[in-house]
């Protein structure tokens, strides 16, 4: 609301005044740092209320098909904008007298139906396969601890290797 408060323009970008809150208007010198730290603030408290809230709230995500987006989030994250921008450059211009709703439902439509499937793919394709090479390395590795493969000398803070200790007269 902030941001709205600060800078809210018209259709043609013509500052329109404030219509946010008034009584927020004190804040709009400290706006740009502000901003930052109360976003991360309230982020912060989200994700708090999600891990140690009420069942109530921690349900929702805890669904099949909200973890599933959560698996492919960093796919989304890495081509949703990309694919969106295509969709806008490249595709709208041929459809000439969408109406804004008929626009909407098609954004919508390019994310379910191009942008999901694919994140999924790019997720099978590239992250699945490096996860797995990861999880192969770290078990080869615990394996070699556990058997007993010699490891290197701990070195202190400075680089030196360690002193030896000097051997127990009994």
């Amino acid at each position: 609301m902030w941001h709205f408060n600060y800078d809210h323009f018209g259709l043609r970008g013509q500052p329109i005044g404030y219509h946010g809150w008034p009584f927020l208007n004190f804040l709009e010198p400290h706006y740009f740092w502000l901003d930052d730290f109360c976003s991360s603030i309230g982020y912060g408290a989200c994700v708090a209320a999600i891990l140690f809230g009420p069942i109530e709230l921690k349900r929702p995500f805890e669904w099949r098909y909200l973890r599933w987006i959560g698996l492919i989030s960093y796919s989304l994250y890495m081509y949703h904008l990309p694919m969106l921008l295509f969709l806008r450059d490249h595709v709208l211009p041929l459809l000439h007298g969408l109406g804004r709703y008929s626009t909407y439902s098609l954004y919508w439509a390019w994310a379910l139906l191009i942008i999901f499937p694919f994140a999924f793919l790019s997720f099978v394709l590239t992250e699945k396969p490096w996860m797995k090479l990861g999880d192969e390395l770290r078990r080869k590795i615990e394996g070699q601890k556990r058997v007993g493969v010699p490891e290197k000398p701990k070195q202190d803070a400075v680089g030196d290797p360690p002193k030896e200790e000097p051997a127990k007269v009994s």
